[in-house]
């Protein structure tokens, strides 16, 4: 009787296996994808020497110091009819840097890239893409010295914004200058 049952039980696990594995393949179409097929790339020796020469060249070329982005701050300005928009970012100087290039990218994807020679960056009050909104927007920064070297661009940091529209608050933006540390106000009206 013992053998009766479990000759059972495996007969109804496998009928339950073999009744899930077609119904599984009856509800599934097969799927089948035509795969191109890709031929193994031959380069001649030539290009090869270029692309060697190219990553060399780059690893001896990127020895500066990455910039590391100590503030980025945005401030939404409006005065009666008036408005405007200023971005303001500093990081540490890097040495033997001549100058500097600061992208600014938005949630949209949207960037420009703006440079400058001292170790901040301000944009004018009528920049129309600043002004155009920098909710989540982030920037990095990149170094550039003299026989063609640069660094790596910093991380990137999101930028903080103040908009202005009535009572006062005051942000403060250290910036190097001449070899000392001066203190940029930024006024919003909220």
């Amino acid at each position: 009787m013992k053998k009766i049952k479990v000759l059972l039980s495996l007969m109804l696990v496998m009928l339950f296996s073999i009744g899930m594995h077609s119904t599984a393949n009856a509800c599934t179409p097969k799927l089948e994808i035509d795969m191109p097929e890709i031929p193994d790339v031959e380069l001649s020796d030539s290009t090869k020497d270029m692309i060697s020469a190219g990553v060399e060249n780059y690893f001896k070329k990127c020895i500066l110091d990455k910039p590391i982005i100590e503030s980025a701050t945005c401030m939404n300005k409006t005065m009666g009819r008036y408005s405007f928009s200023y971005l303001c970012v500093s990081w540490d100087k890097v040495e033997n840097a001549t100058s500097y290039k600061i992208e600014v990218i938005k949630n949209d994807g949207a960037s420009t890239v703006y440079e400058t020679n001292k170790p901040y960056f301000y944009t004018s009050r009528q920049d129309e893409f600043i002004m155009e909104g920098m909710d989540g927007a982030k920037v990095r920064v990149r170094a550039y010295g003299e026989d063609d070297t640069f660094s790596v661009w910093s991380e990137k940091k999101e930028v903080s914004g103040v908009d202005s529209t009535g009572g006062v608050e005051v942000h403060t933006v250290d910036i190097p200058y001449q070899g000392k540390t001066e203190r940029s106000y930024f006024y919003a009206h909220f």
